[in-house]
Order: C-alpha cells, then structure tokens, then sequence
C-alpha cells in the first residue's frame, strides 16, 4: 500500500471528529500518524488503529455536546445517587422485611427471599459504586454493562411472573438512565459521589418512612414498587427536589460554578424523566409534566452550553492526541 494510501484511510478516520477539532488537531494528527508509520516501515494501519481514531472520535463528539468536565461529574453524581437510591428502595420494597402478607389479595410471586426482581440490577449498581469509590474505573463501567443488562432480565422476569411489585417500568427505565448517565464519564470522583449518596439516601429515606401522602407517617413499611413512586418519592416530592435543582443551579451560574451548574442539571434529567411520568401517570397532571420535562431539558442544554463557552470546550479542554 503506497503511502497516499495510507494518508486517506488515516484523512477518511480523521473525518470521524468534529468540525472543530479537525480544524486545530486534523492536520497535525495524520501527520504524527503517517511519521510513526514511517519511522515503523509500514504502509498499512497497525490493527485496530483505524477502529481506535473512531473510537477517540466519539468521545470527541460527547466532548463537544457535554465537556468532559461536567461529564466527570455527572458520573460521579449519578453513581452515588443511583447506589442510594437502590438501597432505599430494596428496603422499602424489595426486601421482604416490613412486608404483611396478609394485607394482600393471592400469593405474590417472589423472587428467592426478595419480593421482585430487583437485585438482579440492585446488585451490580452496588458492585459499581464500590468499583468507583474504589478507584476503578473499568470495572465501574463494565460492572454498569452488567446493570444494563440486569434491568432487562428483570423486566422480563415481571413479566413472566406477573409481579404486581414490579420492579415497573418508571423503576427500570429511572434505574437503566442514570446507570447510563454514571458511565459517560470517569465516575471517581468520590466527594460528589457521596455527597450525591448522602442527600438521595437520607432524603428518600426519610421521604419513606414518613409517607405523607399516605397519611401513616413514621412507620417503615413496605410500600411496594407502585407506592414507591405513589408515597415515597411521590409526583411532588420530585417537583419539589426539581426546584432546589433550578435555584441550585441558578445560584451557581451566577457565581460563575458553570461546570457544577451544567453537572447538576444533567444529573437531574434522569430524575425528571421519573418526575414526568409519575406526575402525568399517578397525580394525572399533564401540564405539570410538560413544565417539569420541557424545563429540564432547557436547563441541562442552557448550562451545558454556557459551560462550553466558559473555557470547557472540547479543543480547549480535551487532552491531546494521543496524550
């Protein structure tokens, strides 16, 4: 293969990156490609080299949407969060604790000595945060894989079984967002982490054993999965955590914490997801939802953006090729 050759495969991979990139690093990095190819005796790609330019591109283009900054600690918040939440709720509704089987109508169907499927991804997100705090970010995001594929062998099993504890479908789909949105970046960063861990924890739980909504507060008991989005974390228990988010991150816009700001308003959309749908589906509120959806996604986009502009852009803030 003549070295022209070689040029345009390593051009065809460059042209994977975004528009910006390829303007300041393009040229610089099919030179530094074609020299060590040189300096080799090549005149072919070594293996995997191609596949791993698009792989960089990628991450480059995830760059350019959320800079890496905000994504690190979007990571890190989503898995100290979602590691809380999953405790919470396997004592709430999972574990067979607190659980009168005489205030039911037919057998429920069991999962082992759980009360539905849940560890089947409760158990991984554990493992994953455990990874994370640490230090390991491979395992964190391999173990994530794991989640992932947890939550659909657990939706399966609901169905099979017909498990009135679900988990549900706000369950899994909250469950299966924020374990995507803990592995778009590297999660170790431990304060977040359990600073998000200590204020899910201590908020849910507290949120549970108080129930206002049901109008028995200061009991633990079991609430199952549909009461877990009914009394717990109610339709407006998360309208009201959406709030604090907005102020939240208001007052750090205006002190200049972009990165932080833009961190907190990603985070959050998992849960405004959950928000959304608990408040159309259980308090059947539909402009309520849409205010909560539609000014979620401004809020993550706006400080998103405004964290690109404040010097977290992907050419000025991604490492060098290579590097």
């Amino acid at each position: 293969m003549s070295t022209r050759r070689l040029e345009e495969q390593y051009r065809a991979a460059v042209r994977w990156y975004p528009p910006r990139w390829r303007r300041r690093f393009g040229d610089s990095m099919v030179g530094v490609l074609l020299d060590v190819a040189d300096s080799e005796g090549r005149r072919t790609p070594v293996l995997g080299e191609l596949v791993d330019l698009r792989r960089r591109a990628l991450v480059e283009w995830l760059n350019a949407l959320v800079p890496e900054a905000v994504r690190t600690l979007v990571a890190s918040l989503s898995t100290g969060a979602l590691a809380a939440f999953s405790l919470v709720y396997c004592c709430f509704v999972t574990s067979p604790a607190g659980f009168d089987a005489t205030a039911t109508s037919g057998r429920l169907p069991t999962f082992g000595p759980f009360l539905n499927a849940s560890p089947l991804f409760i158990a991984p997100v554990l493992v994953m945060a455990s990874a994370a705090f640490a230090g390991s970010r491979l395992l964190a995001h391999l173990v994530g894989v794991v989640a992932l594929v947890g939550v659909v062998v657990a939706a399966h099993v609901r169905f099979a079984t017909g498990n009135w504890n679900g988990p549900g479908s706000t369950t899994l789909a909250f469950v299966a967002l924020t374990v995507v949105a803990a592995n778009v970046g590297d999660p170790r960063r431990r304060r977040p982490a359990l600073a998000a861990f200590g204020v899910v924890g201590v908020a849910s739980a507290l949120l549970g054993v108080m129930r206002l909504p049901s109008g028995r507060p200061w009991e633990y008991q079991f609430v199952g999965d549909a009461g877990w989005w009914t009394f717990v974390l109610s339709p407006w228990a998360l309208a009201g955590a959406g709030l604090l988010v907005l102020v939240a991150v208001v007052v750090l816009v205006l002190t200049r914490q972009r990165i932080w700001a833009a961190a907190i308003a990603v985070t959050w959309l998992p849960w405004a997801a959950a928000a959304t749908v608990t408040m159309r589906v259980f308090a059947g509120e539909a402009a309520d939802a849409l205010v909560i959806a539609f000014g979620s996604i401004v809020l993550a986009v706006a400080t998103a953006r405004r964290a690109r502009a404040s010097g977290s852009a992907p050419e000025e803030n991604s490492s060098k090729p290579f590097a």
